[in-house]
């Protein structure tokens, strides 16, 4: 399914955000060693502790339940969502998954994503930033160093109170307080 996608150039730039398919398979190929091994989210959960200490041996599998997706598959769903934002019950139907499937794999892809890709961002220095700063933004604001564009993203409200009172942000309160 995903293969018409990642295959054609256009396609690739539109449903992923990516410039074109080579770009998409060397990300892929970055991903894919620590992906294969990704636990799904589950929802915060409360750990048990026991005083028996366990020992675990090393496996190359992956834990817990298998995969309803491939690593593709997922890592598509993961980039049309931050694109597209196509809402999680279509992405469900596009990929012919369960809409808590498609929570498990965004939320488990986002927070991966983030972790195996922060070395990539790359901050200037400051004297760099306030020399190439346009001169409207250094009359109003001379420590500016960045802006930040925000989108949001709107997910599926868990129905359990707990695990909703999770999915709030702090920027809707600092709005609202503004």
């Amino acid at each position: 399914m995903t293969n018409n996608i990642v295959k054609d150039d256009t396609k690739t730039r539109l449903y992923t955000g990516l410039p074109n398919a080579d770009v998409f398979d060397r990300l892929y190929k970055h991903l894919l060693p620590r992906a294969k091994r990704l636990t799904y989210w589950s929802g915060s959960k409360k750990i048990v502790s026991t005083k028996a200490k366990r020992v675990f041996k090393k496996s190359p599998k992956k834990f817990g339940p298998k995969r309803k997706l491939s690593v593709k598959d997922e890592l598509v769903m993961t980039l049309m969502k931050c694109k597209v934002g196509m809402n999680s019950e279509l992405l469900g139907d596009f990929f012919g998954v369960q809409l808590s499937v498609v929570s498990q794999v965004l939320n488990t892809w986002l927070k991966f994503m983030a972790y195996e890709l922060k070395p990539l961002i790359h901050w200037p220095d400051k004297e760099i930033t306030k020399e190439t700063l346009p001169h409207v933004y250094t009359s109003i604001a001379p420590n500016l160093r960045c802006i930040i564009d925000c989108t949001e993203i709107f997910i599926e409200r868990p129905r359990d109170m707990e695990l909703q009172a999770q999915t709030w942000s702090d920027y809707k309160k600092k709005k609202q307080h503004a």
